[in-house]
């Protein structure tokens, strides 16, 4: 690596500077400070700020709109400034991160090997000519250790205040030999064990009880019963057996058309599942020559998540258009059937036909699924100089398997119809010994529901040198260029046609992609007080087409306490190999809501269940208040989104050891990727009228909740950051910190050329797609305020984060319509390190045991992509290091 001049009597004490490559630039530097907006934190502030985990220390953040920490099979994943988590570019040391399987379109940050990481780099400007077009929101680059020496154990616990789940406990070990400098190379291992115990929605009961989910609009007897325990008879539309009788309190409650509707939400519903990682990371260095180093990097993390759906479900019977699906059946021959010898009440309108039912099996427990997934990555580098030259070299080559598998309540459909035909299996009630043995044979456990996987590989190069002498200093150029195949699968086996699960069929589904890519930057230092750096890019899909795609930024400092910056580029974003080459199905709506069909119960308000009645012939229970079918995912047609991205801040230093920078930025996506919800969907059903697709009877066959090229999208805000350092030679260093963003507005449209939609300070139309059912939020303010204390062996820290109000979602009545106050949490560190090669830390997160704002957006009742719903809790690591 190349040095900078030093004096010869400097160099006699000290060390040369290193030049250094700063996120965002290929050319390195001997200044870190750059034209770009790069906010970093290192792991000794992830460690003073209380963060157990990565995701909790980029969810705090001011830039990331929405990770979501585990709350769903993918993992945690980062979205910057709100423009969904596939416009945000997740690299580890400048290289690509293979992509979480089931979406092959944004990294799962839960398999990065945090006991390796050094520091967290977040580029806050949009699109990088540098590492991709494709990073529109931004670019979050984990640098790791270059080298480690010694060995290090660390064990961590997080205890809630509270009962329940959401307990952790991490171990870690960091050892190493060798020093390239000194011996010409080196090697460190790094291992790394997490695990976090489940947290469920009754371990929190203010966030679901009855009187809640009323005030919120959302409480589960405002429709008819759907799926329940006792069954409900569907078809024809007689309702419950046990309406009468209060249905099966507290499972199960009396709902309208004297129904039943389940109540056992608390009981399986997770606020957060069980999860656990383990990862390595390994690292090796030589040198080769004076100027050369040869390294290899290899890392190896795999990951659990534990979730709970409902409870096991039968398939729901149709009054018509069923197209000839199995539906439940009992018969007269059952002794379970109504009025019959078991003692199940009789009903008026039983007469003896076969009844089709909708029945939530819950004799087996909830029902559970275990996602793993099993990150592989070796990279190895060739670096130095060569006759003016500094050049790299990279190989690298990832990996990413997952597949889902049942744990528990799940069972083979057909033989459940079975069982409740031949008269083994009691639909309305209590099961025999033989029934819960029967139900018990037919459990699926351990049987893999879906298997996916991605592989990246590539190889790239990147030579810069300096050019010329010029008024401001030396002139630069960096040239480098890239060639990446990736692929990605993603099957069902065939054996899941018969188990219920989000209405699947089997499929094995493979699609891959190449992409070659060149760039070029030239940094032009003017004068002394003006640089400008100039970069663009070419990239060619295989299958998209091809793009450039330039990027100028400017750097001003007129004098040394004031500096102006700012940045202009444009993006290029394709679409994920399964949004355009992934599967689609077809099902009943997993979400909450509930919704009329606008032409088969006609009269009620757009959006708004329950209003309408019935055509005659269609059940009610089918057409009016119930979730209705839809089609997701994967869409041929998906064409690429583009993008423009502008940035103009300045740094200020008024006085000593204290400064404040101020960015405005603006990102502009056109042809925006999204998927419409129902809810906005059957909010205007004439406007979205080709959106739904009818068989020739006008039975509602699906809403085409697929992938499309929606309108633009528009952000606009302002970042702001200050910090001070007060030293004192009494009472020790003094800290003070800030980050803020301010959005002012968040704009979209809902198709090309349509209407514009306001979103800032309340939920978008837009949502995250498989990563969560959950819609975007756009924050007016975020802010993290830090003070921070020093002295000797000790140190302690507060931080607070806070979040401005929201207007909650209006696809509730307007009477549930209401606006949520601000958020803030403030979270204790404390460290001390006065003991021999022993560091202690103590924290308490959550000090004021603030609960998470209540919302009617999600059925968890909390907004997961910014509240937790841990409560106060406490942690203590023990951080032991010898040799060295």
């Amino acid at each position: 690596m190349a040095q900078a001049p030093v004096a010869p009597a400097a160099a006699a004490s000290a060390p040369a500077l290193q030049r250094v490559e700063i996120t965002g630039s290929s050319i390195r530097r001997l200044e870190a400070e750059t034209a770009l907006p790069v906010t970093v934190m290192t792991a000794a502030d992830m460690e003073d700020r209380g963060y157990s985990t990565i995701a909790d220390a980029l969810n705090s953040l001011t830039v990331a709109q929405n990770v979501i920490p585990g709350g769903n099979s993918s993992g945690s994943v980062m979205n910057m400034r709100g423009v969904g988590v596939t416009r945000t570019l997740t690299i580890m040391n400048g290289q690509r991160l293979p992509y979480e399987p089931t979406m092959a379109a944004f990294v799962n940050m839960d398999l990065i090997p945090r006991n390796a990481i050094e520091r967290v780099e977040v580029l806050r400007d949009g699109a990088s000519s540098i590492y991709g077009s494709d990073a529109v929101g931004g670019v979050v680059n984990f640098i790791t250790r270059k080298q480690y020496k010694g060995t290090q154990l660390k064990a961590q616990t997080v205890q809630p205040q509270m009962k329940g789940g959401a307990r952790e406990v991490r171990l870690s070990l960091l050892t190493g030999t060798g020093d390239l400098v000194e011996d010409g190379w080196t090697i460190y291992t790094s291992a790394d064990f997490q695990r976090r115990t489940a947290l469920k929605a009754s371990d929190r009961p203010e966030l679901a009880t009855l009187y809640t989910l009323t005030a919120l609009g959302i409480a589960p007897t405002q429709s008819p019963g759907d799926y329940a325990s006792p069954a409900n008879i569907t078809k024809p539309a007689l309702g419950n057996p046990y309406y009468a009788k209060g249905c099966n309190p507290p499972f199960s409650l009396p709902a309208p058309q004297n129904t039943c509707a389940s109540n056992n939400y608390p009981n399986y519903a997770l606020l957060l599942p069980e999860n656990g990682q383990a990862s390595s990371f390994t690292r090796g260095a030589i040198t080769l020559g004076r100027n050369n180093t040869l390294s290899f990097e290899a890392a190896f993390t795999t990951e659990y998540i534990n979730l709970s759906k409902s409870t096991a479900l039968t398939s729901k019977g149709k009054s018509s258009g069923s197209g000839g699906t199995p539906v439940l059946t009992i018969t007269s021959a059952s002794p379970y059937y109504p009025g019959g010898s078991a003692g199940v009440p009789a009903m008026p309108g039983v007469t003896g036909q076969a009844l089709q039912l909708a029945w939530q099996v819950d004799e087996l427990g909830p029902a559970t699924l275990r996602n793993r997934q099993n990150l592989k990555r070796i990279v190895i580098t060739d670096e130095g100089s060569w006759d003016g030259w500094d050049y790299r070299v990279n190989l690298l080559h990832s990996t990413n398997d997952e597949y889902t598998a049942y744990l528990t309540g799940y069972i083979d459909t057909p033989k459940l119809y079975a069982g409740v035909l031949d008269g083994t299996l009691n639909p309305f009630g209590a099961q025999t010994a033989a029934g819960l043995e029967y139900l018990k044979s037919i459990s699926v456990t351990g049987q893999k529901s879906r298997i996916s996987g991605t592989r990246y590989s590539a190889a790239n190069f990147t030579i810069n040198r300096d050019l010329m002498e010029l008024p401001g200093g030396t002139m630069a150029m960096a040239f480098g260029g890239d060639i990446h195949y990736e692929t990605a699968r993603d099957m069902v086996p065939d054996t899941n046609v018969n188990v219920p699960f989000d209405g699947r069929t089997p499929y094995d589904l493979g699609s891959s992609r190449r992409v070659k890519s060149l760039f070029a930057e030239v940094d032009i230092p003017v004068t002394k007080t003006l640089t400008l750096d100039l970069s663009v890019r070419s990239d060619r899909y295989h299958d998209v087409g091809s793009t450039v795609n330039p990027k100028v930024s400017f750097r001003y400092q007129p004098v040394k306490s004031l500096l102006f910056r700012g940045s202009y580029n444009t993006g290029f974003h394709a679409p994920s190999l399964m949004e355009r080459y992934g599967s689609t199905r077809t099902g009943i709506s997993n979400t909450k809501d509930n919704y009329d069909d606008p032409v088969l119960c006609p009269g009620g308000k757009p959006g708004t269940a329950g209003g309408g009645t019935a055509l005659p012939g269609y059940s009610s229970l089918v057409v009016c208040n119930a979730k209705q079918p839809h089609i997701v995912g994967a869409n041929p047609e998906l064409a690429p989104e583009t993008s423009s991205s502008v940035t103009f801040g300045m740094a200020v230093e008024p006085i000593k050891n204290f400064s404040v920078t101020l960015d405005f930025w603006k990102i502009h996506v056109k042809g925006t990727i999204g998927t419409l919800s129902d809810g906005v969907i059957f909010s205007d059903p004439t406007r979205y009228a080709a959106f739904f697709v009818r068989d020739a009877d006008k039975n509602l066959l699906y809403v085409n909740a697929q992938s499309h090229n929606l309108g633009d999208t528009i952000t606009r805000g302002q970042d702001i950051a200050a910090n001070w350092v007060i030293p004192t030679e009494a009472l020790g260093k003094f800290t003070l910190g800030l980050d803020g963003t301010y959005t002012n507005y968040y704009n979209y449209q809902n198709e090309p050329g349509g209407e514009w939609n306001h979103n800032t300070g309340g939920f978008g139309g837009l949502a995250n797609g498989a990563v969560s059912g959950d819609k975007i939020m756009s924050f007016r303010w975020r802010h993290s305020l830090r003070a921070g204390w020093s002295y000797g062996s000790w140190r302690a820290q507060v931080t607070q984060a806070y979040t401005s109000g929201y207007h909650d979602g209006k696809t509730v009545p307007q009477i549930y319509w209401r606006d949520i106050h601000p958020y803030s949490v403030v979270n204790l560190t404390m460290g001390y390190s006065g003991f021999k090669n022993l560091m202690l830390n103590a924290g308490m997160s959550n000090a004021f045991n603030v609960k998470p704002p209540l919302t009617n957006t999600t059925s968890v009742g909390y907004l997961r992509s910014y509240a937790s719903p841990i409560g106060r809790s406490f942690s203590l690591t023990a951080t032991y290091k010898f040799g060295g």
